[in-house]
């Protein structure tokens, strides 16, 4: 779990810096927490106006979070998050 954990959150920062719009100098935010049925992970980045819903995976990385996760989507949020939420077990 540990190991998916982190490859997630790689997967999930690599494409929001990829994706990025605007700013430079923002900042993003990698967020980690344990909800009913899991550990939800999600990357924030104030630069992107991410699509509500689940992005179609264009890429390897997303592929990964994909294969790997419960379930996962991306959100408008004061920007975008990209989300997933993986198993404890």
């Amino acid at each position: 779990m540990h190991d998916d954990a982190l490859l997630v959150a790689s997967e999930l920062t690599t494409s929001a810096v990829v994706n990025a719009t605007g700013a430079a100098d923002e900042e993003f935010e990698l967020l980690a927490e344990i909800v009913p049925d899991g550990v939800r992970i999600a990357v924030l980045d104030a630069r992107s106006e991410a699509p509500a819903g689940r992005p179609e995976p264009d890429g390897l990385g997303l592929r990964i979070v994909q294969r790997i996760a419960r379930r996962w989507g991306s959100e408008r949020s004061d920007g975008g998050r990209v989300w997933a939420v993986l198993g404890l077990g």
